[in-house]
This record gives C-alpha cells, structure tokens and sequence, in this order.
C-alpha cells in the first residue's frame, strides 16, 4: 500500500514539477519577447508630429491669404496716392495703407508665432525624452539655439511696437519683427526635422549612425 501511494506521489510530483517548468518555461518566453519587445521600441521610437498638431498648422497656414489680401490693398492705396493732388488726402491714403500693412504683417506674426510655438514644444519633448548623448543631436540642437535667439529679437520687436503709436515706426518695426520670425520659423522647422530622424532611446549602432548625420549635416554647412 505505502509502495502504491509512495508512486503516486512521484507521479504527482513529476507531473507538477512538469508543469511548474512549463510555467517558467512560458515565463521565460514573455520576459524575452517583452525585452525584445522593448528593444525594439526603443530603436523605432521617434519624436514626430501628431495628428491633431498637423491640422493645426493646416488651419493656421489659411491665415496667409487673410494677411496677403491686406498687403495686397495696402499696396493699391500706396499706388493710389500718385493719382491724388490734395496733400491731405495723400496723407489719408498714407495713413490707412499702413493700418493695411499693420494688419497684414499682425496676422502673419499672430499664426507664425503659433507654429513655431508648436514646434518648440515638440523640439522640448525630444529632449525631455532623448535617452542618447547630446553630441548626437548636436547640430539640431545648434538650429534650435540659433531659432530661439531669433525668436529672443522678435519679441524685442513686438515690445517696441506695444510702446508706440507712430504709424510709420510702427510699421518698421513690424517689419522686423517678421522677419525675425520668418527666421526663427525656419531654423526651428529645420532642427524639428533632424530630430525626426534620431531615434530617442538609440542601441549603441544607432548612436554611431547619429554621431555620423550630425558630422555630415555640419559639414554641409561649413561649405555654405
């Protein structure tokens, strides 16, 4: 009787001490996949724009054809101002074509400035997430200094334009100002794309390849 249930036992035993090794066995098998899993995300991980970001520079680059068409009839009264005799009245003309110029140039600033403001939070979120060495984003991070001190004059700009009613310094002052903007925009659209192309948590290969497209994109610029 005890030699019976002394096989049973060993049964019971092999057959939870088979299973106890299938469970570790499919443990195993998930800690791997899950780190493989992770591995991979890692390497494909990258910042970008998503989808309701998109549609909202969609939205505001419609904002162009309002400030051209005030551009547009600032320029019809300049011209304007050649068919009329009366010097008063050439000052009217005057004054209203740049209250249109004013316009134009503030609806332009108004929906750039909210762009760049889009792409400075995506740059920061880079940053906030990169795992790597700063040396492999280098140059973008260059393109996103150069953007900000731009940014840094346009806002110097806009403070000038608060403290004055003087419609032609004004005027030149808005005129700046845009193009400050214009110049932050651009280096900051620039170094967006770069860093779209860096993975944020980079494999040891990856930083390679990254140290390589900075010296590279350096070079191009060198020879500028």
């Amino acid at each position: 009787m005890l030699h019976f249930f002394d096989k049973m036992s060993l049964k019971s035993f092999k057959v939870i001490n088979l299973m106890l090794n299938k469970k570790l066995y499919v443990s195993f098998l998930l800690s791997s996949l899950i780190h493989v899993i992770s591995i991979f995300g890692q390497s494909t991980d990258y910042i970008s724009l998503n989808a309701k970001e998109k549609k909202q520079i969609e939205e505001l680059l419609k904002e162009e054809e309002k400030a051209n068409k005030k551009l547009a009839e600032a320029e019809n009264l300049f011209n304007s101002m050649t068919t009329v005799a009366d010097e008063k009245e050439q000052q009217k003309l005057f004054d209203n074509a740049l209250k249109k110029q004013i316009e134009g140039y503030d609806i332009k600033i108004k929906f750039k400035r909210s762009i760049y403001e889009i792409y400075s939070t995506k740059v920061y979120e880079f940053w906030n997430k990169f795992t790597g060495q700063p040396d492999e984003a280098e140059y973008a991070a260059s393109l996103s200094a150069e953007a900000r001190d731009k940014y840094v004059e346009f806002l110097s700009c806009m403070e000038n334009i608060e403290k004055t009613n003087d419609l032609p310094i004004k005027k030149s002052y808005y005129e700046k100002a845009t193009r400050y903007l214009n110049s932050a925009l651009l280096l900051i659209q620039q170094s967006f794309e770069i860093y779209t192309r860096i993975p944020l948590h980079p494999t040891h290969e990856q930083r390679l390849k990254n140290l390589k497209l900075m010296d590279s994109l350096m070079n191009v610029n060198k020879r500028k």
